[in-house]
């Protein structure tokens, strides 16, 4: 992933503090892959939710992901776009 963009306004290997994100629905599942998309690979997630259908149009997972875990899905779509891996609690 090119992150050479970003760089100059952030470094995210500067902030080895993890990045706490409670909640992974609709603002927490875009919020967590656009950090992880920006570079950040220090995140702790947790929720306890699972994915329904109705999830679908407004949060960050795809269809396959329907009956999963918020947080297992959402670690499965981080480890598809970068190849980190997030921690995650339930």
């Amino acid at each position: 992933m090119d992150l050479s963009r970003h760089t100059p306004i952030i470094k995210p290997w500067e902030h080895p503090a993890p990045i706490t994100i409670i909640g992974v629905g609709a603002t927490g599942s875009k919020i967590a892959m656009a950090l992880v998309a920006l570079g950040f690979t220090n995140l702790r997630c947790y929720d306890f939710d699972v994915v329904e259908e109705h999830n679908l149009p407004n949060q960050a997972y795809l269809h396959q992901h329907i009956g999963m875990l918020k947080v297992d899905a959402l670690a499965e779509l981080v480890k598809m776009k970068t190849g980190n891996v997030i921690v995650t609690g339930k």
